[in-house]
This record gives structure tokens, C-alpha cells and sequence, in this order.
């Protein structure tokens, strides 16, 4: 019997279908791959949204693992959510800790506590100012761990004067202070500077001197450049603002 030899154009384009159907084949399965790993990645891009929103929500970014801690640092208000979070966790500490001075013969805890109580939180405030759009809160926390920094000064509660935070806090509001008027020219500084002027007076009739020293300083130059009668935060009254003598006086 004579074998009919198929010719070489057949077997080119039986080869031809076959590696076509295998294309086909793979390009399906590769197809079905994507989208498969397309709506994996969705799913997971939608869980770490709602990982996010609840962490921020029950308060925990500053105690969140640093991989989880780069991704909420990403967000737009990150410095903002921080910032809350740290003031809330500082407020919290002042609190019990002031409650003890008011009886410092007894409980032994001064305002020298709470100014140690206060560094940690001035620690993570480094943190804050490397995020984008931090300067604002971050010198509003500042100023309001000075005023956590202190409670019951009479009975004992002033301490000895053993206050870290002083120099911390004075040092990163004179950092702070000329980007946060640079960002904002009507920034209303003048206000700044009468409550610290206020604070540091107080706290000057306890022997404590020197409390944010620098920034009254700083801020006291700014108020002499400015006219008698200013606008401050584009508000429509005018007011006269204090000369820095009448605001250092209880200093010197």
C-alpha cells in the first residue's frame, strides 16, 4: 500500500492552528489571571481604606506598626489626625497627673512631673513636622503641651524647677514659628504672644523663669514691626495691639 506523505505546507499550517489555539489558550487563561489579581488588589486597596478610617477613628495611628504608619502618613490630613490623637493622649496625662498637685505634700507629684510626663509627646511633634501641611498643627500642639506642662503651683505643687520641656518647647515654637507666618502673613501671632507672656508671667511668680523665653522674644520683634491699629485674620475691627514692654513687664 503507498503511504501518502503529507506535504510540508500542510503540516506548516496544522502547526500554525496549534500554536494558535495554544495562544489563544494562554492569552485566556493570562486574561483571566489579571483580572482575578485586578479585583484581589481592589478588594485589598478597599480593606486598607476602611483599616485606616477605623484606626484613625478609635485614636491608635501614633501606637500603629510602622508598616501600617507609612500608609496612613500618605493621607492628606495625616499631620492633622496625629496631631489630635498626640493632644488628646497628652491632655490625658496632665490631667492625672495635675489632680496630684493640688495635694503635691502628700502626693509628692509637682509641676516638674508634668513637665516630664510632657517630652515624650514633644518626641512624636518631630515626627509631625515631617509630614506634608504640618506646621500649623503642629505649633497649636506645641503651645498646648507648654500649657499641659504645668498645674497647682502653690502647696508644693511648683516643684524645683526641673522642666525639660521648657527648653524643648521654646526651641521648636522659635523653629516653627517664621514658616507658620510665612505660609500665613495674617496669622494672628500677637495672640500667641500674650498667652505665653501670661503663662510665663505665672509661672515666674513660682521662681520658673525663662518659660518660652526665645518665642516671646521672637514674637515680641514681629509686634514692633507692626502699625499701632493692625488687621489680624482679615477681621473687620480694628485693634490696638500691646506694646512688648507692657507685655514683658511681668518678666523683667
Amino acid at each position: 500500500m503507498t503511504v501518502r506523505k503529507r506535504s510540508s505546507s500542510s503540516l506548516d499550517d496544522l502547526e500554525n492552528k496549534l500554536n494558535k489555539a495554544a495562544r489563544i489558550e494562554t492569552t485566556s487563561a493570562a486574561t483571566d489571571a489579571l483580572a482575578l489579581a485586578n479585583a484581589r488588589i481592589s478588594e485589598l486597596e478597599h480593606q486598607l481604606g476602611e483599616l485606616q478610617g477605623f484606626i484613625n477613628a478609635v485614636g491608635v495611628a501614633r501606637k500603629a506598626p510602622e508598616s501600617i504608619r507609612r500608609h496612613l502618613n500618605r493621607q492628606p490630613d495625616a499631620a492633622k489626625v496625629l496631631a489630635t490623637q498626640i493632644g488628646k493622649a497628652a491632655a490625658k496625662v496632665s490631667g492625672k497627673l495635675e489632680e496630684k498637685t493640688w495635694n503635691a505634700r502628700k502626693t509628692g507629684v509637682t509641676s516638674d512631673d508634668m513637665s516630664k510626663a510632657m517630652m515624650p509627646f514633644l518626641d512624636e511633634v518631630e515626627q509631625i513636622i515631617r509630614l506634608p501641611n504640618s506646621t500649623e498643627v503642629a505649633f497649636d500642639l506645641v503651645l498646648d503641651l507648654a500649657g499641659y506642662s504645668y498645674g497647682e503651683m502653690d502647696c508644693k505643687g511648683c516643684g524645683y524647677g526641673e522642666r525639660p520641656s521648657d527648653i524643648e518647647i521654646d526651641d521648636l515654637l522659635v523653629e516653627l514659628a517664621p514658616e507658620r507666618r510665612k505660609i500665613d502673613p495674617f496669622w494672628n501671632f500677637v495672640e500667641v504672644l500674650e498667652t505665653l507672656a501670661d503663662q510665663a508671667k505665672y509661672l515666674n511668680g513660682y521662681g520658673i523663669e525663662d518659660f518660652c523665653s526665645q518665642t516671646i522674644k521672637l514674637l515680641s520683634e514681629w509686634k514692633e514691626c507692626l502699625p499701632t491699629d493692625a488687621k489680624l485674620n482679615g477681621a473687620e475691627e480694628e485693634r490696638t495691639l500691646p506694646s512688648c514692654q507692657e507685655i514683658l513687664k511681668p518678666l523683667t
